[in-house]
């Protein structure tokens, strides 16, 4: 093996250590949510906000992450927010709101950070499996959040202590910063490197378009996270068996988030593949409001669906800035702007829909809202035509080149 192909599988391996923290934080939650609810004397809604909080933190960071990676470097970058995320899960041991929604602003931050930065660092290093590689980071992230979601309440209840089961998933933050203190200029960037000079061209239709798509996907993806276990613990499942729907949505992710991104890669033409997973996560969301209870396996049924929808959708959304634009810099730009659209949109989305249950009585009316949003999508979908780089289309650049001409 040479020494160029052993420090891309280095690479890899650190990317996908790290993707395994991105998602633990907020998926243990939602199995606990009823013990913190009755700790803590609050409803649905201030619960939701430890999901909310840090996919908020992730909508203002991110942009400020990028610029900061361009003068100090993406590598420093991402072992610092690792150890963050690392010391903000411990921090939750505690088990007080001081503790537990502080960790929830913190774990965010540092998850903005990394997210921010990978895309531009797989199209520099992965640039002709740039569909794979984010399949494979995704598969990764939805690998923690499965046996988060799997064992926190068994831990629970073993222990005596939902703290402990939230803060027990610190250790994964070492695996991660061990396998990227050798990685020295496999990232591709060098500190100082001046990529915040690149404007985003906004009066290019296609960067609003990518931005609506992602906030959109995750919008659907962070209020599914929230929510899907207590959607079934309302229809008469326990805690333990919401615990295990919740798995299930995640579990699925593992290989739809790899699989489906892998076969989208193999076409120039993505819409077929956009609008077949959206209708997926349409037609769960609707057996979900309508007949949750028509049999033991429909709740399994629905998480089944939406986990294989949700898991391919997201990272086939984190691959247009890169199919979308010529440059790693352009398609960091791109990203950082989804981010802060997408995760600001989405931010929204765990604490409305647990209001919505609190002032309703039931999940119906949320599930159909998502429903509605999510045809909205498949409908943005069809406008997703190929071969489209922004900056062939952006008038002030050519413009320049006409002048220069």
């Amino acid at each position: 093996m040479t020494k160029e192909k052993q420090r891309g599988w280095l690479l890899l391996t650190a990317i996908l250590l790290t993707a395994l923290n991105l998602r633990i934080a907020l998926a243990s939650v939602s199995p606990v949510y009823g013990f913190i609810q009755e700790d803590f004397g609050i409803g649905r809604a201030a619960a939701g906000l430890l999901v909310t909080l840090p996919v908020l933190c992730m909508a203002l960071f991110a942009p400020l992450a990028s610029v900061v990676g361009n003068r100090l470097g993406r590598r420093a970058m991402i072992l610092s927010s690792i150890a963050l995320i690392g010391l903000a899960t411990a921090l939750r041991f505690e088990g007080g709101p001081f503790a537990l929604f502080p960790s929830a602003v913190a774990v965010g931050i540092g998850i903005a950070t990394i997210q921010a930065l990978m895309p531009e660092i797989i199209k520099r290093n992965f640039p002709e499996k740039s569909a794979t590689i984010n399949g494979a980071y995704t598969a990764s992230m939805a690998l923690g959040a499965t046996v988060a979601a799997s064992a926190v309440v068994p831990i629970t209840s073993a222990t005596g202590s939902w703290p402990a089961s939230l803060s027990i998933w610190a250790v994964l933050a070492l695996p991660a910063l061990l396998a990227w203190l050798p990685i020295r200029g496999a990232e591709g960037e060098h500190r100082g490197e001046r990529g915040n000079g690149v404007r985003l061209p906004m009066r290019v239709p296609r960067v609003w378009m990518a931005m609506a798509f992602f906030s959109m996907t995750s919008l659907m993806y962070f209020s599914i996270l929230s929510w899907i276990s207590q959607v079934f613990e309302d229809e008469g499942l326990s805690q333990a068996q919401g615990g295990l729907v919740l798995s299930t949505f995640t579990g699925v992710q593992i290989f739809s988030a790899f699989a489906v991104p892998a076969i989208a890669n193999r076409f120039p033409d993505r819409r077929p593949v956009l609008i077949a997973v959206i209708a997926t996560t349409v037609t769960g969301l609707l057996l979900a409001a309508l007949i949750p209870d028509i049999a033991p396996w429909m709740p399994w049924v629905c998480a089944a669906m939406l986990g294989a929808s949700q898991g391919s959708l997201f990272p086939l959304a984190l691959t247009l800035p890169l199919d979308n634009t010529r440059t790693p810099q352009m398609a960091g730009r791109l990203t950082s702007a989804c981010f802060l659209a997408g995760y600001s949109v989405a931010a929204v989305g765990p604490a409305a829909i647990g209001a919505a249950r609190d002032i309703s009585g039931g999940f119906t009316t949320p599930l159909f809202v998502l429903a509605g949003i999510s045809c909205l999508q498949i409908l943005l979908s069809t406008r997703m035509t190929p071969d489209f780089h922004i900056e062939d289309h952006d008038p002030s650049e050519n413009l320049r080149r006409q002048a220069s001409e």
